[in-house]
Order: C-alpha cells, then structure tokens, then sequence
C-alpha cells in the first residue's frame, strides 16, 4: 500500500521542521553552535528542492514560530536568516540552475533578509545592531590603546598604538560599514552552499559545479564605474562625512575588491596555461594578498585591455 502524496509530503515537512528547530537549537550552544550554524538550512534546502518553495515558506514559518518559543527572539531571526538562504539554494537547485545563479539568487536572499532581519531587531528590542557593533567595536579598540600605553610605560618606550591610529580604524570601519554588509552576504552565501553541497550530494540531489576561477571574466562596465568614481574623487573631491563621500569610499572599496578578484583569476589562468600544477595558483593566491594593490591594477588591465586574447586566449576572443 502507497502513502498519500500529500501525506507523505506533510509528514516529510514536519521532519524538516523538526530538524530546523533541532540545527536550531544546538546551534545555541558553546562550542559546537561552530558545527551546526552552517547547517541550519539543509532541511530548508532538501524540503523546497523536493517540493516547491510555497511549501517550503509553510515549514520555515513553522519552524521560526518553534525557535522563537524555545530560544528567543535573537535566535529566531538568525535562524530565520539561515532559512531564507536556504529556501533561495533550494528553489534554485529545484529549477536547475548553474552554481553561478545559485551563488548570486542567495547573495541577494541574504541581502534582503539581512536587512529584514536588522530593522525587525530595532523594532522589537529597540537596539541598532549596526550602531551597537559599531560602539563596541570602538571601546574595544581604544581599549587596545590603554593596553599599548601601559605596556609603553612598563618598558620605558613609546606607545605604537596612538588615539589617533585608533580614531582612523574606527573611522574606516565607520565610512565602510555598508560595503562591508554587502560583502558578508556574498561570502555567508558563498560559505553556506561551500559547506551544504557536499552534504546534499550524499543525499543524491543533483548539485552543479563552479566554473573555474581562470575563466571569470567581470563585465567590461565595471571599469567605465571605476573610471566615473576616480574622476568623482579628482574632480569633485567629495567633503569627508558627506553623503557622496560616503558613496565614494563604498563604491572604491567593492570595485577594487572586484578587480583584485580578476587579477587573481588572470594568475590562475596563467598557472593552468603554463601547465604548472594547480597548487602554483593557490599558492600565488595567497601571496597576492599583500599585494593587493599591484593585484587589483593586474585585473584592471586584463579586464580593460584583454590580456588574454593577446596571450592566444580562443575563449576571450
């Protein structure tokens, strides 16, 4: 005797449930909440790829209604975040798409249920998280200061950590925060589908690969972007603490991030053109950190003047 579509699709989304609130809650405790955070939304992701995510909405709400009885209402928000993610994973999976839409589709989940998730905070704690990081991160910066200070005074030298080294992180992370969110929804959405694949490969649910990071090629615009931004700077040279300025810095910031990431993808391609091992390219990865600067102006001119087609490149042709 079969069971009843329906039924099984109902008992299937109360086990989904009952494992959300689980991942949920162990996700809560010292030590191991490292582990279990990043699976909170495997459940999501399998039940929306079996079903569909009008379905999956039904377990996700269900599940936040548990978590927010059980462990609060900071909990249920993260946990609500993790669900969202999870619900944009799985409706892409169900619908087939390429890794690269999958990639971009939970970058933006993440975005919009980051910034859902921030303004619910405020309204019903009454607390800024982005202010209240901000202000913690201050006294813990200027902490390090008095720390520098006594160390100074204990070994009869100079402090090498002043109030004004400190009143200028401060002051960056401050101009950079949004930027900064920005870039933490790519990388939480990249780290999430990194850690879950493997996973859901086990469970034989179909998952596609990552182009190589030697083909990424970024669209052309960007560089006409940068261009109008360099000129903002040289030609208006924005007030600090204005508006526009702080368009500016963003902009500059995730650009350059951009452009370090296609200079990154030219050494890949290189390394695999000169048919040294793989290992050559991450290795040179890692140095291209410190050299950032020289990196980022490498992706700028193989953007802009298509190095690779002048190496014989077919594909960049």
């Amino acid at each position: 005797m079969t069971q009843d579509p329906k039924v099984r699709q109902l008992t299937t989304g109360a086990m989904m449930a009952a494992m959300f609130v689980l991942l949920t809650l162990l996700s809560s405790l010292p030590v191991i909440s490292l582990i279990f955070t990043w699976f909170i939304p495997l459940p999501i992701i399998l039940y929306v790829y079996r079903y569909s995510w009008k379905s999956g909405l039904l377990v996700i709400v269900a599940g936040t209604m548990v978590n927010f009885l059980i462990v609060g209402i900071l909990a249920m928000l993260i946990s609500a975040l993790f669900a969202i993610i999870g619900l944009a994973i799985g409706y892409t999976l169900h619908n087939k798409r390429s890794k690269t839409e999958v990639f971009l589709a939970t970058s933006l989940a993440t975005l919009v249920a980051m910034a859902g998730i921030i303004v619910a905070y405020m309204q019903f704690t009454g607390i800024n998280l982005i202010t209240d990081t901000l202000k913690q991160l201050k006294s813990a910066v200027y902490k390090n200061v008095e720390l520098s200070e006594q160390m100074a005074k204990l070994t009869n030298t100079k402090s090498t950590f002043t109030n004004e080294m400190a009143a200028n992180i401060v002051k960056m992370f401050t101009d950079t925060m949004p930027a900064m969110l920005f870039l933490s929804t790519f990388i939480l959405a990249w780290l999430l589908i990194t850690i879950n694949f493997p996973v859901i490969k086990k469970l034989r649910v179909p998952v596609p690969k990552f182009p190589p990071i030697k083909d990424l090629r970024l669209p052309r615009m960007l560089l006409l972007f940068y261009f109008a931004i360099l000129l903002v700077q040289f030609i208006v040279k924005p007030e600090d603490g204005t508006y526009l300025y702080l368009v500016y810095v963003n902009a500059y910031l995730l650009l350059s991030m951009l452009f370090f990431l296609q200079g990154v993808s030219f050494i890949h391609f290189m390394v695999a053109r000169s048919e040294m091992p793989k290992a050559v390219a991450w290795v040179a990865t890692i140095f291209a950190i410190p050299l950032n600067s020289f990196i980022t102006l490498l992706g700028i001119i193989d953007l802009g003047f298509g190095l690779r087609a002048l190496l014989g490149d077919k594909k960049t042709k």
